[in-house]
């Protein structure tokens, strides 16, 4: 991120209260994924969807995170009519769940947040770090693998400080 784009988030957060002590997660530009700030002195930690408004959270709202692989790569299948209907619906799904099957290959790698929301519910924000078929012996699998973890270990440890 550039640090004329940082220098712009960080005002925006301290018109709310939030002092930025460390970029958890900074999403790439023309993604739409959101970028994770920390504020360590208040307890808190900030979501900025891109063209969004930054929601602020306590430590306390973080319910869970964790790394999840190859989530929704088994298809329903019953019967070659399940099968064949299955196939035409979406050729993409019968290949993932192939890919998957034997272990070989990750076919999508995420990260899912959970935290409370202000009306008392739950709201889960993924961020995907793998999304087409990538071996699991090779080194980009690797690199995604220790920064999801990476990111999970970050709000994990804001958990445990609660």
């Amino acid at each position: 991120m550039s640090s004329s784009r940082q220098q712009k988030v960080n005002e925006r957060l301290a018109m709310l209260g939030f002092e930025v002590t460390k970029s958890i997660f900074l999403a790439p530009r023309l993604f739409l994924l959101p970028s994770f700030y920390q504020d360590e002195k208040h307890r808190k930690w900030a979501s900025i969807m891109p063209g969004g408004d930054p929601v602020i959270h306590e430590y306390a709202d973080l319910v869970d995170c964790k790394v999840v692989e190859n989530e929704g790569v088994k298809p329903d299948v019953r019967g070659r009519a399940g099968l064949a209907l299955r196939l035409i619906m979406s050729p993409a799904v019968l290949s993932s769940a192939n890919a998957a099957k034997d272990g070989v290959y990750c076919t999508g790698m995420s990260v899912l947040v959970t935290a409370r929301t202000a009306n008392g519910g739950r709201s889960t924000l993924g961020i995907p770090f793998i999304r087409e078929a990538v071996r699991r012996d090779s080194r980009m699998y690797a690199i995604a693998r220790r920064e999801a973890h990476a990111l999970a270990s970050s709000f994990l440890a804001m958990g445990d400080a609660r």
